[in-house]
């Protein structure tokens, strides 16, 4: 991998959410050759957009999912929040209200894990089952 690459990759990964790093990146891709990664990371934004919006989702289906034991609604930043609490912290509980949010999550732990890498390019695979999974 070429310095110029190098720098490029690790700025991005150092500043995940910056669209127009991602840009400049594109363009020197565009003129290096590289179409199809340019479109990708011109892309990417847009596709970051749509796995926030899932992971909304997936927290709106948990707080359905929970609501009815009385829990408190689950939100697009509690769940965020938790799945970094867990790979920063190893905790495997969520809580709103005081209440866990853990006992019987639905089987939708690798989507969900999918779309927190696209949103935070952060990921660690040999952990992910246990998130949703944890009886602790």
């Amino acid at each position: 991998m070429d310095d110029e690459r190098a720098a490029f990759l690790a700025a991005i990964q150092a500043d995940w959410d910056n669209d127009e790093l991602r840009l400049v990146y594109a363009d020197w891709l565009e003129e290096h050759g590289e179409h199809d990664e340019a479109r990708r990371q011109r892309d990417w934004p847009a596709v970051r957009e749509a796995s926030k919006e899932r992971v909304r989702e997936i927290a709106e289906d948990l707080g359905d999912y929970h609501g009815y034991r009385g829990h408190q609604p689950m939100n697009y930043d509690v769940l965020m929040q938790a799945a970094h609490d867990y790979l920063e912290h190893g905790d495997c509980l969520i809580q709103e209200g005081g209440q866990s949010w853990q006992d019987e999550f639905p089987a939708f732990s690798d989507e969900f894990w999918e779309h927190y890498e696209i949103i935070t390019g952060r990921t660690n695979a040999d952990e992910r089952d246990s998130f949703f999974r944890c009886s602790c």
